[in-house]
């Protein structure tokens, strides 16, 4: 897999340029490398462009969706914004969502109820739980699965988790 940023969008004090060309280019570089795009949703608008790419063919499944909330100057981690973005994608899609710091592991359980993926990390988020520091990335994962658990879901294996990201 490997990342294509949907648009270009304020990111807390600095800006984070993803121009309409480079878009398209790192999407056919992707493409060319067979490489499934984690296509990277900050903003609504971003949606657009996903599906602008898919018009143009530029962009073909398998591809993932990855709803990134809670950074200053993108949508917010709210439950009306997350249902707002799943409500606006194209079908079929696969999508997971990562809520940024104190959001991740509450957007992690709407996501599992919403029938999407999760992603957690410290790349995303460094706590356990308020004011505790995770011990590490794994750490976060058996929460997730405990999230999943009480949302009724079985988590995926690793094989069934390359098989739905279209890795297999």
């Amino acid at each position: 897999m490997g990342t294509l940023n949907l648009g270009t969008m304020n990111f807390g004090d600095d800006v984070f340029v993803n121009a309409r060309p480079d878009i398209v280019r790192i999407a056919a570089r992707l493409r060319d490398r067979r490489l499934v795009p984690e296509c990277e949703v900050y903003d609504a608008g971003m949606l657009d462009t996903l599906r602008w790419l898919l018009e143009k063919a530029i962009l073909a499944p398998p591809y993932h969706v990855q709803f990134v909330l809670g950074v200053p100057g993108g949508m917010a981690a709210s439950e009306r914004n997350l249902r707002f973005l799943v409500e606006g994608l194209p079908a079929p899609t696969h999508w997971s969502v990562a809520g940024v710091g104190r959001f991740q592991l509450p957007m992690a359980e709407l996501a599992l109820r919403l029938g999407g993926h999760v992603r957690v990390g410290l790349e995303d988020n460094l706590y356990a739980a308020k004011g505790v520091l995770a011990r590490g990335s794994d750490e976060l994962v058996s929460l997730a699965v405990t999230l999943a658990t009480r949302a009724g879901r079985e988590p995926a294996s690793p094989d069934e988790a390359r098989r739905i990201l279209g890795v297999a």
